[in-house]
């Protein structure tokens, strides 16, 4: 269909699949044909994130407005601590131990627990409600209304800077450019912790620990955004002609 992204097409095709084989393996299904089926997989969508600069100026901002100022408070807390939006939700002061938080990810197809120690910016947010009236660490709204007010906070933040997104739909490649406030949103809470923590040296493998990134494809996609190194290293050029030894002139 024209009017999906290739990855919608793809995700729906995976989903479709999966129930076949599902009534496949209770015998409800006596054709296998869907076996054959096959489909290219997903387009990766461009990884957006904010760099460390644009961190530290959106935790320093001063906002005078209570909502936008939680809101950037719990997004905050997700880039410090490399978990997703139902995570925070979720969390409890008591899921903190010594200054770790032992997070269970809900969208986590294992039960293995990730422990994740506390940043000193992370556990400076959550001082800020310490007092709050429900038994969550942290005054997160819905979903969808965070990344409202995320759009907003972006504007008032001034992250005007450039974003150009790619989609697929039809087989031809749409191009879109917006700016990086129009697109915040909290599936960049991780993003922005994976590269910050790449770009100030972290272990890829520490890093996952902390994610529980389990697919190395995935994550791979990490590796080749880090801008701010490779603009260090093409400079490498720019300074390569005054480092390299002049020839010495031929003598008849």
């Amino acid at each position: 269909d024209a009017k999906h992204t290739h990855n919608t097409v793809v995700k729906y095709s995976k989903a479709i699949k999966a129930f076949a084989k599902w009534a496949d393996e209770r015998g409800y299904n006596p054709n296998p044909d869907y076996t054959k089926f096959k489909i290219e997989g997903e387009k990766e969508p461009a990884i957006i994130y904010l760099n460390w600069q644009e961190l530290m100026h959106l935790y320093h901002l001063k906002i005078d407005s209570d909502p936008l100022r939680q809101v950037r408070d719990v997004f905050c807390f997700g880039c410090f601590t490399g978990q997703r939006y139902s995570d925070i939700a979720s969390l409890k002061p008591e899921h903190i131990v010594d200054g770790i938080w032992i997070n269970a990810p809900i969208k986590s197809h294992t039960a293995k627990p990730l422990y994740i120690p506390l940043n000193n910016y992370a556990t400076g947010i959550l001082a800020r409600y310490n007092d709050l009236p429900t038994r969550k660490a942290l005054p997160v709204i819905s979903n969808q209304k965070m990344n409202d007010y995320l759009k907003e906070l972006g504007q008032l933040a001034e992250f005007f800077s450039p974003v150009t997104i790619y989609r697929f739909r039809g087989g031809k490649r749409i191009e879109k450019t917006l700016q990086k406030c129009e697109v915040l949103t909290t599936h960049i809470m991780r993003k922005t912790f994976v590269t910050n923590a790449l770009s100030l040296g972290m272990q890829t493998a520490t890093i996952k620990e902390f994610t529980g990134h389990k697919s190395e494809k995935d994550f791979n996609r990490y590796l080749a955004v880090i801008t701010e190194d490779k603009i260090k290293a093409m400079q490498m050029f720019d300074s390569a002609e005054a480092k390299a030894k002049p020839r010495k002139k031929k003598t008849s």
